[in-house]
């Protein structure tokens, strides 16, 4: 007997786990068509909403269109509505590092807090400038958009706003949904008879309560991001404004071209002092290199051994050709025939009358020249003798007389 009690048993328990999946497909089914519907029906009234909150902001942002303060009459809680809130400021004031203290203490007033800071002290080149990351609550975005402008000037606003209705009405859904799978399956879990039901039922448990954790997380996440808006704000140091400058009308005539021709002068100056002051550390360098050369080179020929001076090579003496004799006139010493210095031809001497007994025409023997010199003196130079002055040519002599 005991063992078909126990197999009514297994059936039994198995007939209650299919009844409960069933059950809580059909519940979770059920909380989705209703939420769906839920949300059709809130779609008209959602965009209705938006249609009429949209301008909001823009207006609230611009502050021009109203002589409200700005920030005045802002309000982002939606009542009902879940929506997220992301805005963004440029402030201008003299000293940003004070300014970004004033915005810590303001927010903090309205229930808030810090969640990031960064300021830069100014320089020569840089200006100072603080970029701060604010939480405050979205019911508040108005209130502190209007107090800052007790700290400076409110250049641009950015507003950003998300609609998360849908996914928060989602979210609730599942959780109560996955709560009472949850409650069924501890109470499944407290009826298990054996140690197989009791290891099913703790497992489905444990997978129902995990499912349950990470939807509550999400929804607290939602939940702060609708409930607390962040703020970031940007604070910097006034841009100056450059002063126009009305040009001058330019003068006419010479004294227009007399200014003109003034002004090109100076700005030539000008343009060449600019090139010589940047030339002259190079011509400095350069004059310095040179120096430095002229000394390394004046050095090394000071250490340089001298070289013994080399001899002029001589040329062999030539010896003058016939050709060359004749054409320089002829060797030294050597005398031409008949030219100035040389041996001149004896004139002829007119025809004497012979002495008797003598032929005509025989010409009388020239005594011997002796070199009457003493011994050891040397000869005198020879005197050459003058040329025949020309005479006039004799008469045959006649025949001789009887």
């Amino acid at each position: 007997m005991r063992t078909p009690t126990r197999w009514m048993a297994i059936g039994g328990l198995v007939l209650t786990l299919a009844a409960c999946s069933a059950s809580d497909s059909g519940n979770d089914s059920s909380a989705d068509m209703a939420y769906e519907g839920a949300g059709a029906a809130d779609g008209g009234g959602v965009g209705g909403d938006e249609a009429a909150e949209a301008p909001a902001p823009e207006s609230a942002a611009d502050g021009s269109d109203t002589g409200a303060p700005f920030g005045e009459g802002l309000n982002l809680a939606d009542g009902d509505r879940s929506v997220i809130t992301h805005g963004a400021v440029t402030l201008s004031t003299e000293d940003p590092v004070t300014a970004a203290d004033d915005i810590t203490r303001m927010v903090e007033s309205m229930g808030g807090w810090v969640e990031g800071m960064t300021m830069q002290a100014g320089s020569d080149t840089v200006d100072p400038s603080a970029h701060v990351v604010t939480r405050l609550p979205s019911s508040d975005v108005g209130t502190a958009l209007g107090r800052l402008q007790d700290i400076g000037e409110v250049e641009s606003v950015q507003l950003d706003r998300t609609d998360v209705t849908l996914e928060v009405h989602d979210l609730e859904a599942r959780i109560r949904a996955v709560e009472m799978s949850v409650e069924r399956m501890q109470a499944l879990l407290a009826r298990a008879a054996s140690v197989d039901e009791l290891v099913q039922a703790e497992q489905m448990l444990t997978d129902r309560q995990s499912q349950l954790e990470q939807l509550l997380s999400q929804q607290a996440g939602l939940e702060d991001q609708v409930s607390m808006s962040t703020l970031t704000i940007d604070v910097m140091v006034p841009e100056e404004v450059p002063e126009v400058v009305e040009p001058e009308e330019p003068k006419e005539g010479f004294l227009g071209g007399l200014e003109n021709g003034w002004k090109a002068f100076l700005d030539f100056g000008s343009g060449a002092l600019l090139v010589l002051g940047v030339l002259l550390p190079w011509l400095a360098f350069a004059a310095l290199l040179a120096l430095i050369v002229v000394w390394v080179r004046r050095a090394w020929v000071k250490a340089r051994p001298e070289r013994p001076a080399r001899p002029p090579k001589s040329r062999p003496a030539q010896q003058p050709t016939a050709g060359d004799l004749l054409w320089q006139g002829g060797a030294p010493g050597w005398v031409q025939p008949g030219g100035p210095g040389g041996p001149q031809p004896a004139p002829v001497a007119a025809p004497v009358a012979a002495p008797t007994g003598t032929p005509v025409g025989t010409p009388t023997p020239a005594a011997p020249v002796t070199d009457a010199a003493t011994p050891g003196t040397p000869p005198a130079p020879t005197t050459p003798p003058a040329p025949p002055s020309p005479s006039a040519p004799t008469s045959p002599a006649g025949p001789p007389s009887a």
